[in-house]
């Protein structure tokens, strides 16, 4: 008979979703979301027109996106269309243009949305969210099975439901390379860890073609590979060659931005439309430069959040460098220093709230704690729920988020 104890956590582990069947668990966390967020998004333009942001109809005009025709296509797109969608579409439609500068969005995602949209025709934005949103429940699968290869059934699937109400989890929803992101990354490692290198590989292409910094997956595998071989290496370093895959991608991609656009490398015009304060290396530079703009007066709200999550981000990595598997650490690790080794100006921590999202090591984290009462799992469920409302909403209004 169940104790009190047992039916308490009953309320936070829906026994409805299957352990047999790591797809159907993807897809029974990504219904709610999508529909939930959906239709919130569009009841909020609805309800208070007066609040919501335009289309960029001009910008729209100028790449040959055509805007939503119809009030019901509006409240179902529109929402979704805001700020780097658009530069998706854009490259979708025109591919990379020196003139437009989007050389700092990874040529993956517009690339199968414009399959996509070859297929299936319709608005390119409907391509874009099949993309993003099949991804995601494909990512959603693939970390429950990487988490179950360490820790029971339960806090697997509480984490991957933590991943899926994070506060800026709506990006895996839009039109954003987030979701492929997620996807490479956590799928890249799991078959790492089932010794399936040539998935593993391509699983990581998956991921370094999605994000400039999909390629540091490349650094957890590698280690992955070596804790594995121990003192065989050598005879089995064939078997790792497809890990090759990851940078050879990123090296065609950068060969083709130089040989289409003339530019010196990949990056050169990355770097200068987002004002990169490149020769500023150090980590800490990043934070006490936020810190500064705060102070000042410059952009006090954005810069906060940015902040915020920034610390969030840090100090979960090192919570995981004494918790986790030596891989999953130097993932985040590695992502987070990135990030933070590179101030922009006026906004040091431009879009941390979106960069730290598909880092899944911290679902872990808090799975583990969560798990262990309900008290700490609604100190985790409730807040996030709420702010992830609340960025929803300001995302689907035209409002800045990350």
């Amino acid at each position: 008979m169940p104790s009190l104890q047992d039916s308490k956590f009953r309320l936070y582990r829906p026994s409805f979703i299957s352990e047999k069947s790591p797809i159907k668990i993807g897809v029974l966390i990504y219904l709610p979301l999508r529909f939930g967020l959906s239709a919130f998004a569009a009841l909020l333009i609805w309800l208070l027109p007066a609040l919501a942001l335009p289309p960029r109809t001009e910008l729209m005009a100028r790449w040959g996106i055509p805007v939503p025709q119809g009030s019901l296509a509006d409240l179902l797109l529109t929402p979704w269309l805001r700020f780097d969608a658009l530069w998706f579409l854009k490259t979708a439609l025109n591919g990379y243009e020196l003139s437009e500068t989007n050389i700092h969005h990874f040529p993956l995602y517009p690339l199968l949305t414009r399959l996509a949209h070859e297929v299936i025709g319709g608005h390119i934005a409907i391509s874009a969210l099949l993309i993003s949103n099949a991804a995601f429940i494909l990512a959603l699968s693939y970390t429950y099975r990487l988490i179950r290869l360490d820790d029971k059934e339960s806090i697997a699937r509480r984490a991957t439901i933590y991943l899926a109400i994070f506060p800026t989890a709506f990006f895996y929803l839009a039109g954003y390379a987030e979701s492929l992101f997620l996807l490479g990354a956590v799928g890249a490692l799991y078959y790492a860890r089932r010794q399936a290198w040539f998935r593993a590989g391509l699983m990581g292409t998956i991921s370094a073609l999605a994000r400039p910094q999909g390629v540091l997956i490349l650094l957890p595998l590698a280690l992955e590979f070596g804790k594995q071989v121990k003192h065989s290496w050598r005879r089995q370093c064939f078997a790792a060659l497809p890990l090759l895959f990851i940078p050879l991608s990123v090296t065609l991609y950068a060969l083709y931005v130089h040989l289409t656009l003339d530019l010196p490398t990949a990056f050169a015009a990355d770097t200068a439309y987002w004002r990169i304060q490149s020769s500023q290396v150090i980590p800490g530079k990043a934070l006490w430069l936020s810190i500064e703009a705060i102070a000042k007066g410059i952009h006090p709200l954005h810069n906060s959040i940015d902040l915020v999550f920034a610390l969030f981000g840090l100090g979960m990595t090192l919570w995981a460098i004494s918790a986790l598997r030596t891989t999953y650490w130097l993932f985040m690790a590695l992502n987070v220093l990135l990030i933070l080794s590179r101030p922009i100006a006026e906004y040091p921590l431009l879009s941390m709230p979106r960069f730290i999202l598909p880092l899944f090591p911290i679902y872990i984290l808090l799975a583990r704690v969560g798990e262990t009462s309900p008290t700490l799992n609604r100190l985790f469920v409730y807040p996030s729920v709420a702010l992830l409302l609340f960025f929803s909403a300001q995302f689907a209004l035209g409002g800045w988020v990350a």
